[in-house]
C-alpha cells in the first residue's frame, strides 16, 4: 500500500475508521436515504482544513494499513480455494 502526504478525501466507504457521525451521513447519502447535506459538507470541509483531523486519520489510516499483506492475502486466498475445491473430482483433460 502506498502512502501520500496529501490529503486525499474520499466519500466512499471504505476500510479507512471515520467519525460516526460522518459514518452515517454517507450512508444515508449512499442509501439514497435523506441526509443532512450541509452537516455532510462540513464534516468534510473540517476534515480537509483541520490538521488535527488530518495527522490524526492519517495516523489511523497507517496502522490499518499494517494490519494487511500480500503474503497473508494470498495464503487466506489460497485456503479459500482448497476449501472450494475440497470433494471436487479433477477432469482429465483430453
Amino acid at each position: 500500500m502506498k502512502t501520500s502526504t496529501d490529503r486525499i478525501l474520499t466519500t466512499h466507504t471504505g476500510s479507512l475508521p471515520r467519525p460516526p457521525a460522518l459514518r452515517e451521513l454517507l450512508v444515508a447519502k449512499d442509501r439514497g436515504e435523506p441526509y443532512d447535506a450541509a452537516a455532510l459538507a462540513r464534516l468534510m470541509r473540517m476534515m480537509w482544513i483541520s490538521d488535527a483531523v488530518h495527522d490524526d486519520y492519517a495516523r489511523r489510516g497507517r496502522q490499518r494499513a499494517a494490519q494487511f499483506s500480500w503474503s497473508r492475502a494470498a495464503r487466506e486466498t489460497w485456503a479459500v480455494h482448497l476449501r472450494a475445491c475440497k470433494g471436487v473430482k479433477r477432469i482429465a483433460s483430453s
